[in-house]
């Protein structure tokens, strides 16, 4: 089988590429290793209108609702060249959220949300984890009791990312029996009476957060979908996001740059890139980059709807954090002391320690890789569930 782009896949990697190279500004790059945590400085705001001017941020939407329809082969080619050169990480309310609305949500979530996701005036924060259900997702305890045509909802959120910029939490909570089959969706804005936000500050400044719901109402309404649902939209948007955390874009700039520095860097007079354990290291980096990408064609060319096929975009997304995490480790190894600098004067502007430090949070965001191994398995393999302890 062969996997290489048309002459219009290659065309529309041409104006991506174009596209970058105009409205990407080093000061917007810098946002990406922490040094504006909340992500909304002007420069990126800007850069994001410029976005939505081409329609891009809609481009895998139904025609219906200001889509394109854009199949999931140029949507490869999007994230991958966004994950390259290093642009500002899609928000999730649209790569992830958006579709799960269109998909299956009510003619009111639909009329009620996508308008303003279309034009960045609504913006979601993940109110998943609790700080006594993170993996095990299914227990969490948030309440939601329907009184009249109110929600009125208890409980807290853990590593709340977000909450303390966008404008409305995707809230997952207990509105029936204990279980995966309990648990319902509603859309709370995070200026609502007694909602209150805290930070929790983590390695490199990195912000997130702590969020308390202390008898918040919502209107009926704001319930995403049917009751007790909520496990199935939580799974899909989990799977949209997986899509987009297998990219090879941002693995092929970090395997790039460090090939670039050990090209450079001597020690003991001799060039690192001419150690016979580096290059066959570097080699194997390679290799597995290359099947990466090839991974990430197969899922692409049998995905649907600008969707990625699930079960193959769940495999890229193990292997890309992992081979993403491998990498930087070894470039901190082999660089010593100096591989450990962050800032302009670092090797490699600090990219390599930025990328080691955010190697844990990348495999376990979208599901941890362990849990995701077993989701292969099941799904993939048809092997059965693991015993429950």
């Amino acid at each position: 089988m062969e996997f290489e782009l048309t002459a219009d896949e290659r065309r529309w990697r041409e104006e991506v590429r174009a596209f970058l190279a105009e409205h990407l500004t080093a000061e917007v790059v810098a946002e990406k290793t922490e040094k504006h945590p909340q992500g909304r400085s002007p420069a990126v705001a800007e850069f994001w209108s410029r976005v939505k001017e081409r329609g891009w941020h809609r481009l895998t939407w139904p025609k219906a609702y200001g889509g394109s329809e854009l199949d999931p082969v140029r949507r490869m080619i999007l994230l991958d060249e966004f994950e390259y050169w290093r642009a500002p990480s899609w928000d999730m309310t649209i790569t992830s959220l958006a579709p799960v609305i269109i998909a299956h949500g009510t003619d009111d979530n639909r009329e009620d949300w996508l308008p303003g996701i279309g034009e960045g005036s609504v913006r979601f924060a993940l109110g998943y984890s609790e700080p006594n259900s993170g993996t095990d997702l299914a227990s969490l305890r948030t309440s939601a009791v329907l009184d009249g045509d109110e929600w009125v909802i208890n409980g807290e959120k853990i590593w709340n990312s977000g909450a303390h910029y966008q404008t409305h939490e995707w809230l997952a909570v207990r509105t029936g029996e204990g279980g995966p089959r309990g648990i319902s969706i509603i859309i709370v804005p995070i200026d609502a009476p007694g909602v209150s936000v805290a930070p929790i500050w983590t390695w490199g400044d990195h912000r997130t957060n702590s969020t308390h719901f202390d008898n918040v109402r919502v209107p009926r309404r704001n319930l995403m979908g049917e009751v007790n649902k909520g496990w199935t939209y939580i799974t899909a948007a989990l799977e949209n996001e997986r899509g987009g955390l297998g990219s090879a874009g941002g693995v092929r700039r970090l395997l790039d740059d460090l090939v670039a520095e050990l090209r450079r860097t001597r020690v003991d007079g001799v060039l690192l890139s001419e150690d016979p354990v580096v290059r066959t290291t570097v080699a194997e980096f390679a290799a597995e980059l290359s099947a990466l990408e090839i991974m990430n064609f197969d899922a692409a060319l049998n995905g649907s709807n600008g969707s990625f096929e699930a079960v193959s975009a769940t495999m890229s997304k193990v292997v890309s954090t992992e081979l993403r995490s491998r990498i930087a480790r070894f470039g901190l190894d082999v660089l010593g002391l100096r591989g450990q600098e962050s800032g302009s004067t670092a090797p490699v502007d600090g990219w390599i320690e930025y990328e080691y430090r955010g190697a844990p949070l990348w495999q376990f965001v979208g599901g941890a890789n362990e849990v995701m191994r077993d989701l292969i398995a099941q799904r993939g393999a048809g092997l059965p569930r693991p015993p429950r302890r």
